[in-house]
């Protein structure tokens, strides 16, 4: 064996840590996203049983289980992070071509999600398990694009009709929480939603989109699109008991200024397909 051969073989060795490690992660979401939690968060990660719902969802959505999964969870739970940023990474670590479409009301908010995610797959975490390299003319603030072919595109909800489009589409608090009292924000969300947002989807069989977020009220706009289009939506509550009770009901103001109310099938508390999650609290 020559000196060549012998530096190969040590660096393969060194490597073969790595490949096993990547092989494992890349099969698991729930595996992986603690490990890149670590990378673009300092303060660690605390298991909790609202994670795996949502994380487990979250993989189900990606691999074609689920088409159209809507997830309700308050604010300060890790929604943002794992949804709009490492899912994101995750996919690309087996599928690199995955053209994902981001949206929330907030543009700052999208941005810094934008950030994070170039952020962990440039990372050298991310990098020695998972060589990703950007498209050299796409790597804007909140829009870029691997050299692959897979992108991350971000639009502001409910701004002028957007070009972009994606086999996933993530919607990460769509609704700003000072217009959930107005009708008429309600059903411009709503329509934005139907005549723009749903048809940015690559493939209308195949894609899927994803709400993330926080019930507003019983007239929010995630009701709204489950009322329109009933059996389409996957529901995953881990919203607070109280919370899905109060807010079970879906009020319709009419041009007359009555208001049509509408009983939609009842949402328990960390509702899940498999049947695993139940809230500890009660």
């Amino acid at each position: 064996m020559n000196a060549l051969t012998a530096l190969r073989l040590k660096a393969a060795l060194r490597r073969q840590p790595l490949i096993e490690e990547a092989r494992r992660l890349s099969a698991s979401f729930r595996s992986f996203v603690p490990a890149a939690w670590s990378v673009i968060d300092p303060t660690p990660l605390r298991s909790e049983w609202y994670l795996d719902a949502m994380i487990d969802h979250g993989e189900a959505w990606v691999r074609g289980e689920i088409k159209n999964l809507m997830i309700h969870i308050r604010p300060r739970m890790g929604k943002t992070k794992a949804m709009s940023v490492i899912l994101n990474a995750w996919v690309w670590t087996w599928r690199n071509t995955a053209r994902f479409l981001s949206s929330s009301y907030s543009d700052e908010r999208k941005a810094e999600d934008a950030r994070l995610t170039r952020a962990l797959v440039l990372s050298r975490w991310y990098q020695d398990r998972w060589p990703l390299a950007l498209a050299g003319d796409q790597s804007q603030k909140a829009k870029f694009a691997l050299a692959s072919g897979g992108h991350r595109y971000t639009a502001i909800w409910g701004s002028g009709a957007t070009g972009d489009g994606g086999d996933y589409l993530i919607a990460d608090d769509p609704q700003n929480g000072r217009d959930m009292y107005s009708d008429t924000e309600l059903e411009r969300d709503f329509e934005w939603h139907e005549n723009t947002w749903a048809r940015r989807r690559d493939n209308e069989q195949t894609s899927g989109m994803m709400f993330v977020c926080q019930r507003l009220g019983p007239w929010d706009l995630g009701n709204r699109i489950r009322v329109a289009k009933p059996g389409e939506w996957e529901v995953l509550s881990l919203e607070t008991r109280k919370t899905i009770i109060d807010m079970a009901p879906y009020y319709r103001r009419n041009e007359d200024g009555s208001v049509t109310t509408i009983n939609l099938p009842k949402v328990d508390t960390a509702l899940s397909r498999s049947g695993r999650y139940h809230d500890p609290r009660g």
